[in-house]
């Protein structure tokens, strides 16, 4: 066992990474989805919930960037079992927190502001980490299945939530998802030099200036029109359409009857992005127009679960919304990975990984704010219009510019 353990193969190094990563997230996950149906519950506030993502998302504008940047200067096995270090830490004190004050729930916010910082930190490491153990011929499978583990790991979350109802249960939860982060921390550990350590000539040891190494970054991104085609098609995404399924509640609220757990939307929700990643893993088109046809088909399904009484139809299609919305991200990620040069890829995919979750951050607050004017579904239909105007506008112009330098 111990020989297997240590062997130098990529597909060990992936099979390895992979199982734990689904075991972590699984339990991060639910944990975080316990925390947000508590705050639900006690508040019933679409602000405060809005407020609560915010926080965890929010930290990847101030201190995303300089870690993208210190995922080439280092490596990412060295940046990620310090973040994971910090993330166990961090639920320890969750944990202690949550019996201590078993009555107060304002601590939460301060939690997540912390575990925002560290998340912000950790995410480009976790991205360069896949381009570096499949190589950039094995990149687009291999993220396209991570993506799917990813959701894999929702799905299982969500179930986990289901039946995490008590003080003691959500301590338990908490308590595992430490567990889970050091069992990251002993793997990399461990596997570093056997595998998940960049070679030495993907090693670029950047001694410029920070302000050099960003701008270096982003003027690649501009020579690579394609690379930032799909970058700013997923920002669009992310500020207009992914912040929907990050308000659960709000959706369950508006969408389902009272009959229908906050829990269960959870679960169909996971579901489907279990799907969409699924069906992103074996569709082979890269086309940045799919974008487009998401988001109609997106709106199609909006209106279904608006005008329907049906309960069956209103899951069928949250089931496939979500799996539209995940197959849009995956695909762009996908193209993101396969595109961008390795020497580069800490910081490019570092800086859409950064603006992504940024760009949720805010796109949450708005809708946090805007509700208490406005219904859901106008925000949703609002939201989409726009964003299918701005993802037009864009191919667009990518059109005519290819034209003109033809």
């Amino acid at each position: 066992m111990y020989y297997l353990f240590k062997s130098n193969t990529v597909e060990l190094n992936q099979i390895l990474y992979s199982i734990i990563s689904v075991i972590s997230i699984s339990l991060s996950w639910s944990m975080k989805a316990s925390l947000y149906i508590l705050l639900w519950k006690k508040t019933e506030s679409p602000f405060l919930l809005s407020l609560l993502t915010f926080f965890d998302m929010a930290p990847s504008l101030l201190i995303g960037i300089w870690s993208s940047v210190m995922v080439d200067r280092l490596s990412a096995p060295y940046l990620l079992i310090r973040t994971q270090a910090l993330s166990s830490l961090m639920c320890m004190a969750l944990f202690v927190c949550f019996h201590v004050f078993p009555g107060e729930i304002h601590y939460i916010f301060l939690i997540f502001i912390i575990n925002g910082c560290i998340g912000a930190l950790s995410q480009p490491a976790r991205q360069a980490i896949l381009s570096h153990i499949s190589g950039r011929d094995g990149v687009h499978r291999f993220s396209s299945i991570q993506g799917t583990l990813f959701h894999l790991s929702g799905l299982i979350a969500m179930v986990i939530t289901y039946f995490a109802e008590t003080n003691a249960q959500i301590g338990a939860l908490i308590l595992l998802n430490a567990a889970s982060y050091i069992a990251i921390v002993l793997f990399l550990a461990l596997r570093v030099n056997a595998g998940i350590q960049p070679a030495a000539d993907l090693q670029t040891h950047i001694k410029s200036p920070f302000a050099v190494e960003v701008t270096d970054a982003y003027n690649y991104i501009r020579t690579r029109r394609e690379l930032g085609t799909s970058i700013v098609l997923l920002l669009i995404f992310s500020t207009l359409i992914r912040p929907i399924f990050e308000l659960v509640p709000i959706l369950a609220s508006s969408f389902f009857p009272d009959s229908m757990p906050v829990s269960k939307v959870y679960i169909t929700v996971s579901f489907g992005m279990l799907a969409g990643s699924l069906a992103s893993a074996r569709w082979k088109s890269l086309e940045p127009s799919l974008t487009i046809v998401s988001l109609i088909l997106l709106f199609f399904c909006f209106c279904m679960m608006e005008i329907s009484n049906s309960l069956l139809i209103k899951i069928v299609f949250c089931l496939i919304s979500a799996s539209l919305v995940s197959f849009t991200i995956t695909n762009r990620v996908a193209v993101l990975q396969k595109l961008c040069a390795m020497q580069y890829i800490g910081r490019v995919v570092g800086l859409e990984s950064v603006l992504r979750r940024a760009t949720i951050a805010i796109g949450v607050l708005f809708y946090g704010i805007c509700l208490g004017s406005f219904s859901f579904f106008l925000l949703i239909s609002t939201s989409i219009f726009i964003a299918v105007i701005l993802s037009w506008l864009l191919l667009d112009a990518r059109i005519r510019k290819s034209g003109v330098d033809g």
